[in-house]
């Protein structure tokens, strides 16, 4: 399903053709023909299904000729299904109007503008559409320039919405969008003179101009879209899309600030929890070790006291011996050899099952 950046962006064109002309010179000579005019095809229809484009622009010379066909096409995303049918929405065209006729891809992306520079293998040829990119749309700064060519300057601006130049482009386009609508607004002159007294900037009046904006404005980045903002003062969407876009990423907002709140509530505890567990755990592990402590002690007394006194005795006291004793940890075992070498005549009687 078409998005509304995509019928938006259609309808533009439609109701704008001449903005093509400077985009595609030299790239169409039958644009550069004095007098060269448009005219909307409104018998665009196919018999096979999913082969209506969305738009024919006819091309007449200033005599009334027919001279050429361009099938403007929005191209927001990489769409392999085009691929086939754009060679077939030109051959549909060229037959029912019998003149050239041209596909110009109009793709605000720089990845999906060059992916739609083809060629497209069809068999017998190889289609390459007529693509207008973001490297083809100027970078429109000056608000004056912006207001002159409105319709440019709102493609300029989701072309280039990720430039360095987005904010100077969003001042730009929102003094022009907002002049332009002062302009063809209808309302009172004692409205008109409120609103100009308004120290916080309004956003315009014409439907199509708030559509324009509040589009431009969800293409940008936050941090960009926030600056604007910051310049501009205060602004809510005035666009029934944009009213709906602005509801859904409150709500969203909401639930992901939840969420987050609940994320962060829960490493919180697990914090704490942990704090607690260690505390507890060190009280724990210091009476633990404070006893092994004293019954490791008591052993050591014990294996030197074993070793001191068959020393004393004279009894053979060879390094495997010594290293059974040492590595003994039952305190039972040595104060059961100690008992037998006070005794013992020989070394196999201390250490005898």
């Amino acid at each position: 399903m078409p998005s509304m950046l995509h019928e938006v962006l259609v309808d533009l064109i439609r109701n704008n053709p001449e903005l093509l002309i400077p985009l595609l010179r030299g790239k169409l000579g039958a644009l550069e023909l004095r007098g060269a005019h448009f005219g909307t095809d409104d018998h665009n229809y196919s018999q096979l299904p999913n082969l209506d484009a969305d738009l024919v622009l006819k091309v007449y010379a200033r005599s009334g000729r027919l001279v050429c066909a361009l099938i403007p096409e929005i191209q927001l995303s990489i769409d392999y299904e085009k691929e086939r049918a754009w060679p077939a929405y030109q051959a549909s065209t060229h037959r029912r109007l019998n003149c050239p006729t041209f596909v110009v891809v109009i793709a605000v992306d720089p990845v999906v503008a060059r992916w739609a520079c083809g060629p497209f293998r069809t068999g017998q040829t190889h289609f390459r559409p007529i693509v207008i990119g973001p490297k083809h749309l100027p970078i429109i700064v000056d608000p004056r320039h912006a207001r002159n060519n409105v319709e440019l300057a709102v493609l300029s601006g989701l072309a280039h919405c990720d430039e360095p130049e987005a904010e100077q482009i969003g001042e730009a386009l929102w003094h022009a969008l907002d002049q332009r609508s002062e302009g063809r607004s209808d309302e009172p002159a004692e409205g008109r003179s409120e609103r100009q007294s308004d120290p916080q900037p309004n956003p315009p009046s014409d439907r199509r101009y708030d559509l324009y904006w509040d589009l431009f404005l969800a293409a940008i980045n936050e941090a960009t879209r926030r600056h604007l903002m910051i310049r501009l003062g205060s602004y809510q969407p005035q666009s029934e899309w944009g009213k709906q876009l602005y509801a859904e990423g409150e709500s969203k907002g909401r639930l992901e600030g939840l969420l987050e709140g609940e994320r962060k509530g829960i490493l919180e505890g697990e914090r704490q929890g942990l704090l607690e567990g260690e505390r507890k755990g060190f009280v724990k592990g210091e009476r633990k070790g404070e006893r092994k402590g004293r019954l490791e002690g008591k052993r050591e007394g014990q294996v030197a006291a074993l070793t001191m006194l068959l020393q004393a005795r004279e009894l053979s006291l060879t390094p495997t011996v010594r290293e059974r004793i040492s590595q003994c940890r039952n305190q039972k075992t040595l104060q059961q050899w100690l008992r037998r070498a006070a005794t013992a005549t020989h070394l196999d009687e201390v250490f005898e099952s």
